[in-house]
């Protein structure tokens, strides 16, 4: 029986077809099924996509510069403007850190490791679930030097869509740099 609270994307095109409903696999899978046998009379064969995380540990050595010079794209510097971390090894409290906004304070990682008492140390006995960064732009052509922020989980998921198309491109360019995505391959 298929619940209510279910959606199916097609993409005729593509012959892509997305589901979105509660129960788990078998679900999906019953709910492909019926839309493949009654709606366009082909056997489905589903296909489980899983989300790529993103390893947000590399930015435990507090130490934001990009393996590439990132000036040509018109940024100035990198800070981790909030931070939330978890114990590794047993289950306890999230710790969440935030860091004020401007540019010449200290990042949330370098107060996180002065509050926390750890038996071992911080990069030990925690690792980052999520993490805000704020990106400072270089000066333009006002003398103005804005900056954007977005968040990154590292459950793979991140706010960067709801940044404008330029800052999009902004945010990609310093997730590579630091070496939490892969470059996009050309072509």
């Amino acid at each position: 029986r298929i619940m209510l609270e279910t959606a199916l994307v097609y993409h005729p095109g593509s012959g892509i077809a997305e589901t979105i409903a509660r129960g788990g696999i078998d679900n999906h899978e019953e709910i492909l099924a019926l839309f493949g046998t009654y709606i366009v009379g082909v056997l489905i064969n589903p296909i489980r996509i899983t989300k790529s995380r993103f390893p947000l540990n590399v930015l435990r050595d507090g130490n934001l510069k990009p393996r590439e010079d990132w000036s040509v794209h018109g940024i100035q510097q990198v800070r981790i403007r909030r931070v939330k971390c978890r114990p590794i090894k047993a289950t306890g409290i999230f710790y969440e850190v935030e860091a004020s906004p401007a540019q010449g304070n200290k990042d949330a990682l370098a107060l996180a490791r002065k509050d926390i008492r750890a038996h071992r140390s911080f990069d030990q006995e925690y690792d980052l679930v999520s993490a805000t960064l704020l990106v400072y732009l270089q000066k333009n052509s006002d003398q103005k030097a804005g900056h954007f922020s977005f968040d990154i989980k590292a459950s793979g998921s991140s706010t960067i869509n709801n940044l404008s198309l330029q800052n999009q491109r902004l945010a990609k360019i310093v997730l590579q740099a630091l070496g939490i995505i892969e470059p996009e391959q050309e072509g």
